[in-house]
């Protein structure tokens, strides 16, 4: 199993990333539970997870460069930049009209960059 963690310089955001058959992350991180079952990746918030951290746990099966496992690592990362924004309040705001017009606030804007940090830093750690 491989196991990567990533904290983001900008808000703290933790992000432990496993890689592996999911009877094996169930093992290490949940006591044998079987949290993670027959899906090709998961997520979960820290508020879940025995240690309390500001951040998730990105579970996917397999990352071998196959359009499939990249298209699930980075749909497990949306879900991880929605968990982000949940925690900071991101969802809470109700930014001023100019600045929405100018794309400085917009959520998708919000999410792609967190989707990009968290992807680039991953892939880097993984090259």
């Amino acid at each position: 199993m491989v196991e990567l963690q990533y904290q983001s310089k900008f808000d703290g955001f933790l992000v432990d990333l496993r890689i592996g058959p999911a009877e094996e992350v169930n093992n290490a991180m949940f006591g044998g539970e079987p949290v993670f079952t027959s899906k090709a990746g998961a997520t979960v918030s820290a508020d879940t997870m025995p240690a309390e951290t500001f951040g998730c746990l990105v579970w996917v099966e397999s990352l071998d460069g196959s359009p499939d496992s990249i298209a699930t690592f980075f749909h497990e990362l949306v879900h991880a930049s929605a968990l982000r924004f949940e925690k900071s309040g991101v969802f809470k705001r109700e930014p001023r009209p100019e600045d929405v017009s100018t794309g400085l606030t917009s959520f998708d804007e919000l999410m792609a960059n967190s989707v990009s940090e968290l992807g680039s830093a991953f892939l880097g750690m993984l090259m």
